[in-house]
């Protein structure tokens, strides 16, 4: 687990302790965030190398729809 991890499980258990009435999806979207980076860093480092190509295909799939920057 990275440290952006532990740290973004972290902030969402301390709020959820001490503020259990208040919304915590901001928080609970950086944790699931963090721990999507966690599972592709781990795949991609199990890859062989791809082609300009390949990277740039993958690379479309990780774009929001209609173009729009995040």
């Amino acid at each position: 687990m990275s440290t952006q991890t532990r740290i973004a499980r972290a902030k969402l258990a301390a709020a959820a302790r001490h503020y259990p009435n208040q919304d915590h999806a901001d928080l609970q979207r950086e944790l699931a965030a963090a721990k999507l980076e966690d599972h592709v860093r781990k795949v991609v480092e199990s890859w062989p190398p791809l082609t300009k190509d390949q990277r740039d295909r993958l690379a479309i799939l990780l774009q929001p729809a209609g173009g729009e920057s995040a």
